[in-house]
């Protein structure tokens, strides 16, 4: 290629940019796809030398470089959330310091815990989503570009250079593997999955609190809603809404794995079907987007990142083009890609429900006098009077069968642990003494835990500090 065609395509190709920016692009249903359309556009401006645009390349290569550049830019969005939703959860558990509340097994009452525990214990699962995130992201840096259909090309090109270009950590060994490749989405998928399932049971949860039959939780007006037929209802909606958007992350994964079941190497059609067109309207307000070809939608989110440094290179390779964020849908003419729809829709949807939960979490108090007067049932100081029995030399077997006694003389007495005499104790066993009391009620149960992460006072206070640190919490404003 001559200076001077490399001079003319450059040219070409930002002005086929500002167009698309400024909504002047004309795109055409007989040009097949945003390839093809830019392809034909350049050869009208600028004529021969628009023709080896295409050189060395193929949609294949170009479409699975462009989807790995989405997804890594869709994982720092959700990242982002993951963060904000573990920051109002620790937040929350700032403003309920001591709170004891139940703790269940097999959904019975178990053990007293404290709030800011079981809280916390929403954030370490959330954690864990993030790394899994970070390791998919990582996982999918590699640059399939100038694999071309499936078997390279006998071109003299660099690989290594445009990889590096667009931030990817190397290219493809494999060029087969390369353009066939959709591993990384089943990950992705999959990462969104277990997450999706974590936020279902955090929503769960909070359901059952916020009903009448438990009354832990009160949502603010902002995110309850009543119904159109009883008056009194303030339902918890938000939470029955990300518990059953879980489902539609789920069925996503699950979608693309039938998918590519049978899928011989390399590329195949099943991943791209029923071609259709749709018409390309929008309002443009000029924030930088680069294009991802299968039929995505853009609604006012920013993009940050390598892609956005290496932008001009992915317009140059004809692989994508920068529109502005759009104030209204904005969809471009293509085929409907069949592995995209599903990743689109599980991105789309486990964003929403960060948000929303986040939201949730930011508006809603626990009844302290509720879960106080609910603490005295389900003689949750059990375990720690057989822990007190431990300490005194009784082996736990025997421990567990003489509480259990004590549990079973308290239920036909209608009355707690810490409530029977000492007398009444020691006719059950002569091993208790005075100093027993020390280990019955909630409040003293809470305190003799001491295990490394247990819901011990020291202990959570500990992984509160840990968290406030990491996420870099003002401990001292107001929560």
């Amino acid at each position: 290629m001559t200076a001077s065609d490399r001079d003319k395509i450059l040219r070409g190709l930002d002005e086929i940019e500002r167009m698309i920016e400024s909504g002047k692009f004309i795109w055409r249903a007989d040009r097949e796809d945003v390839h093809m359309n830019i392809e034909a556009a350049l050869t009208d401006m600028i004529g021969e030398p628009a023709k080896k645009l295409h050189t060395a390349r193929s949609r294949n290569d170009q479409v699975v470089t462009d989807l790995r550049l989405w997804c890594r830019d869709a994982i720092d969005g959700i990242l982002t959330r993951i963060k904000q939703l573990q920051v109002a959860l620790v937040k929350l558990a700032l403003k309920n310091e001591g709170l004891i509340v139940p703790g269940y097994t097999h959904l019975q009452r178990a053990q007293p815990v404290l709030l800011q525990h079981l809280l916390l214990s929403y954030v370490e699962q959330l954690e864990r989503d993030a790394i899994r995130f970070v390791n998919c992201k990582n996982g999918l840096n590699f640059c399939p570009l100038g694999a071309c259909a499936l078997a390279g090309t006998g071109l003299p090109i660099d690989r290594h250079m445009t990889s590096d270009a667009l931030g990817f950590t190397a290219p493809m060994r494999n060029s087969i593997d390369a353009v066939s490749d959709r591993d990384f989405v089943l990950e992705f998928l999959s990462t969104n999955s277990i997450t999706a399932v974590h936020l279902s049971r955090l929503a769960e949860e909070w359901v059952l609190w916020a009903s009448e039959e438990f009354g832990f939780l009160t949502p603010n007006d902002s995110v309850s809603t009543g119904s159109s037929i009883m008056p009194q209802k303030k339902n918890p909606d938000p939470m029955e809404l990300v518990r059953g958007k879980s489902a539609r992350v789920v069925a996503s994964l699950v979608s693309l794995l039938v998918l590519c079941k049978g899928l011989p190497q390399a590329y195949n059609r099943d991943l791209q079907v029923s071609p259709f067109i749709r018409k390309a309207t929008c309002t443009l307000n000029g924030d930088p987007w680069h294009f991802l070809e299968p039929s995505i939608v853009f609604n006012n989110k920013k993009k940050s990142g390598p892609a956005d440094k290496s932008i001009g290179i992915i317009l140059r390779l004809g692989l994508a083009y920068k529109v502005g964020s759009c104030d209204a849908c904005f969809q471009h003419p293509m085929s409907e890609q069949e592995d995209k729809e599903p990743l689109f829709d599980s991105v789309k949807t486990i964003k929403g429900m960060l948000e929303v939960t986040a939201e949730f979490a930011q508006n809603i108090t626990f009844n302290r006098e509720r879960i106080q007067r609910s603490l005295h049932a389900g003689h949750l100081d059990a375990t720690t009077l057989a822990d007190y029995l431990v300490k005194k030399g009784v082996p736990f077997r025997t421990s567990h069968d003489i509480v259990g006694r004590a549990v079973a003389f308290s239920l036909s007495k209608g009355c707690q642990l810490c409530e029977l005499t000492l007398g009444e104790l020691t006719s059950i066993n002569p091993v208790f003494d005075a100093d027993v009391y020390d280990f019955l009620g909630v409040e003293n149960s809470v305190e003799k835990f001491c295990s490394y992460g247990s819901t011990g006072l020291e202990r959570v206070a500990a992984q509160l500090n840990f968290w406030v640190n990491t996420l870099n919490i003002d401990s001292h404003q107001e929560p």
